[in-house]
């Protein structure tokens, strides 16, 4: 697998299948890099308006992540 990373909203019912799944990646030996964005709900990516220093926060973690691996 390749380095991965893995958002996840705190209030998402998803959550913990996502923390488990970034435990089964790293027991893999696969490079995860995780940010749980915190009183957030599962859709926050797509709300800017309501959410928009995590929106924000979370875009530019996206982009420094594609940054570094494109080095």
């Amino acid at each position: 697998m390749p380095p991965t990373l893995v958002l996840v909203a705190e209030l998402d019912p998803l959550r913990d299948g996502a923390l488990d799944y970034v435990k089964i990646l790293t027991a893999a030996g696969v490079d995860v890099e995780m940010e749980l964005i915190k009183g957030v709900p599962h859709t926050f990516w797509t709300l800017p308006g309501a959410f928009k220093e995590n929106c924000q926060r979370s875009y530019e973690r996206v982009a420094a992540f594609i940054r570094k691996q494109s080095l």
